[in-house]
């Protein structure tokens, strides 16, 4: 073996060894078929190179050829090795948060009520209704004419008039507790000369009337469960007999 095909061996990382007397004749066959390999390599690689090689010995034409066939191959990626990059350097890029622009929205007042005005003579009733239900309880009404009878000895048949709130069903339209209270003091205004309001809630709008007499009550519903309780609203009553 030449000392050039020892550097070819020796730069493609095959190490060379000298065959000692005592080796069988198998390993000198293989190391022969090595040598021989290397050699046709080398053939090739001196015959298909295109450029003129005047100035460079065979092992440097190989060497140029090698490094120019490792170069290509490694320019030339699959398109799964591409995304998968692509998504490390998105990975590493900072990420920013955004702030959502927070809308305040304006709660309405939780203020449920259902109030009706009977309107007799000269007198009238403000008596407050679960506003669960849609209309006036005959009991209620039954109620509220026996008190009238009582005070006048003779039947009256009233006018009757209702305000729920809210008054619409439409969470974007604004109904305040003011609202509320403007609209009531001006059905108040309308009532009669007296008034007799039925129920805590009903007794909150007690100021907003500016003329006649008024007396706040227990709920309808107080009497109509407790009749012992009657004797009292009687005593209760009873002075404005004098002035009706």
């Amino acid at each position: 073996m030449d000392n050039l095909q020892r550097q070819y061996l020796s730069e493609m990382g095959i190490d060379v060894y000298s065959l000692r007397p005592d080796k069988p004749l198998e390993v000198m066959a293989d190391v022969h078929s090595d040598v021989e390999s290397v050699d046709q390599i080398a053939a090739t690689a001196e015959t298909t190179t295109n450029e003129p090689a005047a100035s460079k010995s065979g092992f440097d034409n190989l060497r140029d050829q090698l490094r120019a066939t490792l170069s290509t191959s490694g320019e030339s990626k699959t398109p799964a090795a591409s995304n998968k990059e692509t998504a490390k350097v998105k990975d590493l890029e900072p990420q920013v948060d955004v702030e959502t622009p927070k809308v305040e929205v304006e709660e309405a007042d939780d203020l449920n009520f259902y109030f009706h005005f009977l309107d007799y003579e000269n007198i009238s009733f403000m008596v407050s209704v679960n506003p669960s239900v849609t209309e006036l309880p005959a009991e209620y009404r039954q109620l509220c004419d026996g008190i009238m009878f009582s005070l006048l000895k003779q039947q009256k048949v009233p006018s009757v008039r209702d305000l729920r709130w809210p008054m619409l069903a439409a969470s974007h339209i604004k109904q305040t507790e003011d609202d509320a209270k403007q609209i009531v003091s001006g059905m108040i205004k309308q009532s009669r000369h007296h008034l007799l309001l039925f129920g805590e809630m009903v007794g909150e709008y007690r100021s907003e009337k500016t003329e006649g007499t008024y007396l706040v009550l227990e709920e309808l519903s107080h009497y109509l469960k407790n009749p012992e309780s009657k004797a009292k609203l009687w005593s209760q009553i009873k002075a404005l007999k004098k002035s009706l």
